[in-house]
């Protein structure tokens, strides 16, 4: 929820928690049009991000069919292109989370249109 308050107005998208379900947050994935310019200034900050599934199922050689090429699932492939994990553990402290949504604050500016 400290992620939540800290970054709802950085242009990044947080994650969709539905009135009905609660996420449970074993990773906090935020959506950004430059991941990877993001990912690399928050490296520069100090701040460890992860890619989870930068390919697609229907790209992956071993799902590869052809009557889902390239293009076929176009959310799907922006997801991939777009999603970044964010440090999120337990033992994550407060002040912690404090600093990689600063960090995210100042990347983001220049990486989110």
């Amino acid at each position: 929820s400290l992620y939540r308050e800290l970054l709802s107005d950085t242009g990044v998208t947080l994650p969709a928690e539905e009135p009905w379900a609660r996420h449970v947050y074993h990773a906090f994935t935020i959506r950004s049009n430059d991941r990877d310019a993001l990912a690399a200034d928050l490296k520069t900050a100090g701040v460890g991000t992860a890619v989870h599934y930068p390919i697609p199922l229907h790209l992956q050689p071993a799902y590869a069919d052809p009557r889902r090429p390239q293009g076929s699932l176009p959310a799907a492939e922006s997801a991939a292109r777009e999603v970044l994990s964010l440090p999120v553990y337990p033992e994550l402290s407060e002040a912690a989370v404090h600093q990689v949504a600063a960090a995210v604050r100042k990347c983001s500016s220049s990486t989110v249109a």
